[in-house]
């Protein structure tokens, strides 16, 4: 089966950031879930509510659109791994995760 050249220069571009989207993804959401809501010392609290800032939080996360990307090519390439022989998962970390070049 062959696939046209557009597409198969965005599949090499999807697989040469695929560790950039493993550190964006991490990153984008550490930023998010890493704001802290402030302390209400004092008042009472009800068992097993969410907070706004939980909420807020985890509607930032569905929302980024950045994340969301990295996302989608980071399950993309996943589940493309699954599907391929032991060589060809060899040749993908060799080529793009440890950026070996012959």
């Amino acid at each position: 089966m062959k696939i046209d050249k557009e597409k198969y220069n965005k599949a090499v571009e999807c697989l040469k950031r695929y560790n950039y989207n493993c550190i964006n993804i991490i990153n984008i959401q550490e930023d998010i879930i890493s704001i802290n809501s402030p302390s209400i010392k004092g008042l009472p609290k009800a068992p097993y509510s969410i907070s706004d800032t939980v909420l807020d939080s985890v509607v930032k996360l569905q929302e980024d659109k950045e994340l969301q990307k990295s996302l989608l090519e980071y399950k993309v390439v996943s589940q493309a791994l699954q599907l391929v022989d032991k060589i060809t998962k060899d040749i993908f970390e060799e080529q793009y995760q440890k950026r070996r070049r012959k």
